[in-house]
């Protein structure tokens, strides 16, 4: 599957499919599927189709629509990524209507997301890593140890740990990816209390009330999952039974009934740690 992302505006570009004939609306469905989304969240374009030749027949349509409104697509600002099988394989380039082409990337930034080309969808965190640490040594020079424990771990909530967890709920996240989450974690609290031993961090986090990465990814997830099911948008519905697997799954590791309210959920992964 190859991902053309585009940072332009996309309103005015969905009330143009209407004045088109069915069949460039069929074949634009993949387009208006994803901007419908993206276009409450910033102003990407994503066109996603299961092969180049596609793609490009994709990108002509698109610039005819935005040649209608008077714009235009910025090449260096656009890139194209492939997922599947095949994503390591040389694919031909992409090109517009004036010759330029759109350059193959291996990892791309979309709503402050970073994709990584691979067999599957796979998401990168590298960069939410670097910006956490970068808060928390904010955060630390200016308070140090001159405050609370509690007083600190308040402001490193707020300020820190919602950045290392920015969408990460909706994105895909191994066994890997929360060890990763916890041992940044850890990091800092064995700075906070000048301890080398993970046991004893662990012993803080409970005495605080401080669930572990992995706990709070899983919390995350499940608040997201149950707020998706609930939508009533039809593009949503479309991956319906794929959030009833996540949930299904979730439950089944915390041995719980499937299908139980997310509140209950919550309070058993609270439970198995705190």
């Amino acid at each position: 599957m190859n991902t053309f992302i585009d940072r332009l505006s996309l309103i005015f570009l969905l009330w143009q499919f209407a004045e088109y004939t069915a069949a460039i609306v069929v074949c634009a469905y993949y387009i208006f599927c994803l901007s419908y989304v993206c276009s409450f969240c910033a102003d990407d374009i994503v066109l996603l189709a299961p092969s180049v030749g596609s793609l490009q027949t994709l990108l002509a349509l698109l610039e005819t629509l935005l040649d209608n409104l008077d714009m235009r697509i910025n090449a260096l600002k656009s890139a194209y990524i492939r997922f599947g099988p095949r994503y390591d394989v040389d694919c031909a380039n992409l090109t517009m209507k004036n010759g330029e082409a759109i350059a193959w990337v291996s990892t791309c930034r979309c709503l402050g997301v970073y994709f990584v080309s691979g067999r599957e969808l796979k998401c990168c965190f590298g960069q939410a890593k670097q910006n956490f640490f970068r808060s928390f040594n904010a955060i630390f020079s200016k308070v140090g140890r001159s405050a609370s424990e509690e007083v600190f771990l308040s402001l490193f909530c707020a300020k820190c740990v919602s950045i290392l967890f920015y969408a990460v709920e909706a994105c895909p996240v191994n066994k890997r990816t929360k060890q990763s989450f916890d041992f940044s974690i850890n990091c800092i609290f064995m700075k906070l209390f000048r301890t080398g031993s993970v046991a004893l961090v662990e012993d803080c986090q409970i005495f605080l009330n401080f669930l572990p990465a992995s706990y709070q990814v899983d919390v995350k997830t499940v608040k997201f999952l149950q707020k998706y099911k609930a939508l009533e948008n039809r593009i949503c519905s479309l991956f319906g039974q794929e959030a009833d697997r996540q949930l299904r799954n979730l439950c089944t590791a915390y041995n719980f009934p499937s299908g139980s309210s997310a509140s209950k959920i919550i309070k058993q992964i609270r439970s198995n740690f705190l």
